[in-house]
């Protein structure tokens, strides 16, 4: 896109005006996507790490952090709501991992809770600094997403525009009955 944006602006199919707008909200967005690779690989890992959440706990899980960090903002209020909300359920997720990760070990079954408390323990401890670190990390990622966002004006910082329809013959002012 960047080299497309440049490529216009030298042919003169945009000015100048319209090409730094182009050109942040590219660079933001692209930084925003290449700082999210990161943290949902750390945590498409650790999803895979025996044991697992239990259904009780799944908005804790981390195949459900996981699907939040690939969500994309839409708006800067978006970026910053997520951010705050991935840096508060990575603290969370460490902490409740601590003895979730543990107990779901020693839930195997089968005879086999001698496997799992211990795969349990590792990722309790992995878990306590991936989760917090990822969510962070994540947190990062959305926020530059949400600066390349205010590059796109009204529409990137507040959304998408919904406008009064008017009924035909009014005007903008306060004319007509009752006003």
């Amino acid at each position: 896109s960047i080299v497309d944006l440049l490529r216009d602006f030298a042919n003169g199919k945009i000015n100048s005006v319209t090409a730094f707008p182009a050109l942040g909200y590219v660079a933001f967005t692209a930084l925003g996507q290449m700082l999210e690779i990161a943290p949902i690989s750390l945590m498409a890992l650790l999803s895979l790490l025996p044991p697992r959440f239990s259904r009780d706990a799944h908005r804790l899980s981390d195949a459900e952090a996981l699907r939040r960090f690939s969500a994309k903002p839409t708006t800067l209020s978006d970026a910053l709501y997520m951010s705050q909300k991935h840096v508060l359920m990575g603290a969370l997720g460490a902490t409740f991992g601590l003895s979730h990760d543990v107990l779901a070990g020693l839930r195997w079954p089968h005879g086999w809770a001698a496997l799992g408390l211990p795969l349990g323990v590792v990722k309790a401890a992995v878990g306590v600094v991936v989760r917090p670190t990822t969510g962070l990390m994540d947190a990062l990622a959305k926020s530059v997403h949400g600066v390349g966002l205010t590059f796109l004006g009204r529409k990137g910082i507040q959304g998408k525009m919904t406008r009064r329809i008017k009924a035909p013959g009014m005007r903008g002012g306060g004319g007509g009955v009752g006003g």
